[in-house]
C-alpha cells in the first residue's frame, strides 16, 4: 500500500476555511472501501455517492472536499485513481484467478 498518486488541482480549493492544491491518493484498503459504501448509504447512495466517499478515503480527506471540486476536476481525480482500483497489469498479462478444484 505504499503507492500514492499526487493529484494537483487545476485551481486551489478552499474548503472550511483551508487551500486545497493537491490531494495524495492512497490504494484503498478493505476497510477504506466499506467505509465509503456506508457514507455513501448516508449520502443517499448511488454510483456518484460511492465514488465521492471512496475518492475521500483514498485521499484521507473529508467528503466535502471532493463534493466541493468542479465537475471536471472530479473526473480527472476519478481517473488519475484509477490505476490504484484496478490491476490492469494483471489484465495485460492475460493471468486469471485460479479455479477451485471441485472434489469429484
Amino acid at each position: 500500500m505504499s503507492e500514492t498518486i499526487t493529484f494537483k488541482l487545476r485551481k486551489p480549493l478552499t474548503v472550511d476555511g483551508k487551500t486545497i492544491r493537491e490531494l495524495t491518493l492512497h490504494e484503498p484498503t478493505v476497510g477504506d472501501m466499506i467505509a465509503a459504501e456506508s457514507a455513501a448509504k448516508a449520502m443517499g447512495g448511488g454510483d456518484l455517492a460511492a465514488n465521492v466517499a471512496l475518492l475521500a478515503a483514498m485521499a484521507d480527506t473529508e467528503v466535502a472536499v471532493i463534493k466541493a471540486l468542479p465537475r471536471r476536476e472530479f473526473q480527472r481525480l476519478m481517473e488519475a485513481g484509477g490505476p490504484l482500483l484496478f490491476d490492469t497489469a494483471d489484465e495485460e498479462e492475460g493471468s486469471e484467478i485460479p479455479a477451485v478444484a471441485s472434489a469429484a
